[in-house]
């Protein structure tokens, strides 16, 4: 095995080691009356390497992969690609943006944007004296 390695390492590791990529993930929003859901697929994004900020009303999301690396080895040969991931979304005016709750599960983020108290619709009882 040490033959193939090394002869590996002298004819194939010439390729370029791929550089970070921004990419846009790959996303879909709800709605209902309480609110709005973004989903975005993230996947090898660390919740660690996980940022989401809000001004002005625009909700901007990044996040960075890591490569594995394993300590004490040299590397011969990587075909692994680390990405930065980045999207950002214009918020209506509804949003109550105290209340913006996120979670990330397998590389799925879900970000939740509720609607401000006065902006859900209420249903009002009506009674007959």
């Amino acid at each position: 095995m040490n033959a193939t390695v090394a002869e590996r390492k002298e004819s194939e590791v010439t390729r370029p080691v791929p550089e970070r990529r921004v990419v846009v993930p790959e996303y879909r929003i709800h709605s209902d009356d309480s609110g709005y859901r973004v989903l975005a697929e993230m996947p090898g994004v660390d919740q660690s390497d996980l940022e989401i900020q809000l001004e002005s009303r625009l909700l901007t999301i990044t996040g960075k992969t890591t490569t594995p690396f394993f300590e004490g080895f040299e590397n011969v040969y990587n075909e692994f690609s680390s990405y930065d991931y980045a999207a950002s979304f214009k918020l209506a005016e509804d949003i109550n943006s105290d209340a913006i709750e996120a979670k990330l599960i397998n590389g799925m983020l879900e970000v939740r944007l509720p609607k401000a108290e006065e902006r859900v619709p209420k249903n009002i009882k009506v009674t007959s004296s």
